[in-house]
């Protein structure tokens, strides 16, 4: 019981401390693209350790994850938002009425 106990601690923690070991030294495309293989990775174990064949339906969804995984890795860059000259000058408070602008200026207390 206790051993089992110990176990069910142990066997999550392994693989998320070597993946934050890997993510520290790996850049993050490198890193996306080996995680997205994961169910790949499971499903031959599986096949080789425990005589699990993957019917076709379980084979085309880890090609459809690993696929979609590895493709938003390598496309999935996110787009800076442009919010204009006003947000970057302070007078963006300018159209503001005055009263507005003296409870932003006041601090609280």
């Amino acid at each position: 019981m206790i051993l089992g106990l110990g176990l069910a601690l142990l066997l999550p923690l392994v693989p998320f401390s070597l993946e934050m070991l890997a993510l520290r030294r790996l850049d993050t495309a490198a890193f996306g693209t080996l995680m997205s293989l994961e169910p790949a990775i499971a499903a031959l174990v599986g096949l080789v350790l425990l005589h699990q064949v993957p019917g076709l339906p379980a084979a085309v969804g880890v090609v459809l994850v690993v696929a979609a995984g590895a493709g938003a890795t390598r496309t999935g860059g996110r787009a800076v938002a442009d919010l204009g000259p006003a947000a970057e000058t302070p007078d963006s408070l300018s159209g503001l009425p005055s009263r507005a602008l003296e409870r932003v200026a006041t601090p609280l207390g």
